[in-house]
């Protein structure tokens, strides 16, 4: 088993992946788009969201096609992630949202932890679409998450 982790600034948009200390790949999410571009070992990818959906679209940048597509839960904090003919889950792992997995019908794949700043991913098999996958569905929640609380916050401050 390896272990990747990942370092993201505050207030930035931008995931580091690092493994040993060496920089493999990261996320850049174009602030204002609905696009953020991920590399990871060489391979590019790029999940493309339209507005407040609720599915994102996987590109592969090195053949411009569509490889996948990501649904996102619309109550709970999931998703589905269909890529070449298979079927992955993602799912917060505890309460606090400061871990969460992949997995299939064979079980885990994937274990994440970490919160905004940084953390690390356990990596059984080097599978780098799923590796970006979740850290792009985290990402996603996190920012959810953040527009909750600055939407109704002003809200509950005048009652």
């Amino acid at each position: 088993m390896k272990t990747i982790t990942w370092t993201k600034k505050l207030f930035r948009c931008s995931y580091e992946l690092l493994s040993e200390g060496i920089s493999i790949g990261g996320l850049k999410d174009n602030e204002f788009s609905q696009s953020v571009t991920a590399e990871l070992n060489d391979k590019r990818f790029a999940f493309k969201t339209n507005g407040w959906g609720h599915k994102a679209r996987i590109i592969d940048l090195d053949s411009n096609a569509q490889i996948g597509t990501i649904s996102f839960g619309h109550w709970l904090p999931k998703a589905t992630i269909n890529y070449y003919d298979k079927v992955a889950e993602w799912k917060f792992s505890n309460l606090w949202e400061t871990r969460w997995k992949i997995f299939d019908n064979n079980g885990s794949k994937l274990k994440y932890k970490g919160w905004q700043g940084s953390g690390s991913v356990e990596v059984q098999e080097n599978d780098e679409l799923l590796i970006l996958a979740g850290l792009f569905v985290s990402n996603h929640y996190w920012k959810m998450a953040f527009l909750y609380v600055m939407i109704f916050f002003p809200y509950w401050m005048l009652l």
